[in-house]
């Protein structure tokens, strides 16, 4: 999601809390400008909160 996203490319997010229960891991990442905060898990964005 980093890599191939505007949001992660343009180095806007900062990862903030990392959960991993029965092999899911599930991150949570706080947004510099424009995005409050963004949810993956095991690496697909499943929300976004603006």
């Amino acid at each position: 999601m980093l890599k191939c996203t505007f949001i992660g490319r343009g180095d806007m997010l900062k990862l903030i809390n990392t959960l991993e229960v029965a092999g899911v891991v599930t991150r949570q990442y706080e947004g510099k400008t424009g995005v409050k905060f963004a949810y993956t898990r095991n690496g697909v964005v499943t929300g976004v909160q603006g």
